[in-house]
């Protein structure tokens, strides 16, 4: 006689084999990590849920934790009681910590309001469902489909040819992105601050891309969520020269397009030169020093931009007084941005009135970015 394990309106033959249970018989590319120490539910589950995608099965929160750090999951699952080996709603907030852009859902046989709260504030959970409610599998199917839906949908959206110009070879630049790319992924103020020319504007646009983005993939934002603000530096250019020769070829090929120039591409004697500065102008700098030396190229008839066609350095170096100063204006203001959350409340702390505040926002090179318009706060 057959083992069945009948669960809301399915009912699941417990003889099949476990690879068809865990779904990797299929091909598809969705991931999802399921956190469950009822075997009965786990063996439904994985068998509803493998039908549109891989469904990877784990039984306590050190061993979810493991594997979401080790593995690409689209979707995280999981049961809010553990059996006293933690919660659902601890394997959750991890994994937004771990892969922000994951989806987040939690099931229990105890379902109440104040559980909802209480996973849409700490952990993020896109949904919450009831255990106990007759067709709750059904119910969890129809929500991972509709999450990995939406996903399919953002990614199969035209996206700009155009190579990305944050050319991040150096761990520095990785980095950054990566801590920009977290950021993106909630509902948080962010504040980016760097010296001239180091990319802010381009780093706005990208973060607000990303927002977008995570906004139109999330269907059910969590709300009433209060998050501190990000602050994160934007990274000079010469903390990361080993992005110098990459950009050097992205923007002399957007210049020489731009100006309907023939394409000269650059030696690698010029490039070594390059990625021996220091730039103290940063990337507009870098990019009026490939212009100029476009222009002797051209003017001299040589095929290719040599080392001896790079002018000097053209950035003067400021005052170390004067670099002193403003370096305490600007972590004063961080400070005050990052205790209120807004431009706004910082100015009423400063005692003077937004306008001047964000003025001297931009002249230390401090800048909104999550916002289109700095008045948006």
């Amino acid at each position: 006689m057959k083992l069945l394990a009948v669960i809301g309106h399915v009912t699941y033959d417990a003889d099949e084999p476990a690879s068809l249970r865990h779904g990797v018989h299929l091909a598809a590319q969705a991931r999802l990590l399921l956190l469950d120490r009822d075997e009965s539910r786990q063996s439904v589950l994985a068998h509803t849920l493998g039908s549109i995608c891989e469904v990877i099965i784990v039984q306590d929160l050190r061993e979810a934790t493991s594997a979401s750090m080790g593995g690409n999951f689209d979707i995280g699952a999981a049961a809010y009681s553990l059996d006293g080996s933690g919660s659902g709603i601890e394997f959750l907030q991890n994994l937004q910590l771990i892969d922000p852009t994951a989806f987040r859902v939690l099931y229990s046989s105890f379902y109440c309001r104040g559980m909802v709260r209480e996973a849409t504030r700490i952990a993020g959970a896109h949904g919450v469902l009831d255990a106990n409610e007759v067709g709750f599998v059904t119910n969890l199917n129809s929500m991972v489909s509709s999450l990995l839906a939406s996903r399919a949908g953002t990614s199969n959206e035209a996206h700009d040819p155009e190579p990305p110009p944050w050319c991040a070879v150096s761990s520095i630049s990785r980095r950054f992105l990566a801590e920009l790319r977290h950021a993106a992924c909630s509902r948080r103020a962010v504040f980016l601050w760097g010296e001239p020319g180091t990319g802010k504007d381009l780093a706005c646009r990208t973060l607000r891309g990303w927002r977008n983005e995570w906004t139109q993939r999330v269907p059910c934002r969590p709300r009433h969520m209060t998050l501190p603000p990000a602050v994160i530096k934007v990274p000079a250019l010469r903390d990361r020269l080993l992005d110098v020769p990459h950009l050097s070829r992205f923007l002399l090929s957007r210049i020489q397009t731009a100006n309907q120039l023939h394409s000269r591409p650059i030696a690698t004697d010029a490039l070594a030169v390059l990625s021996s500065r220091s730039w103290a102008g940063n990337v507009s700098e870098l990019q009026i020093v490939l212009q100029r030396a476009d222009t002797v190229a051209t003017s001299c008839g040589s095929p290719t931009i040599t080392g001896n066609h790079v002018p000097t350095d053209l950035t003067p170096r400021r005052r170390t007084c004067d670099a002193a100063k403003d370096e305490g204006q600007r972590q004063a203001i961080l400070c005050e941005l990052q205790a209120t959350g807004s431009v706004r409340a910082a100015a009423k702390l400063e005692g003077i009135d937004r306008g001047n505040y964000t003025r001297m926002m931009r002249r230390l090179g401090v800048v909104r970015a999550d916002a289109v318009n700095q008045n948006e706060d």
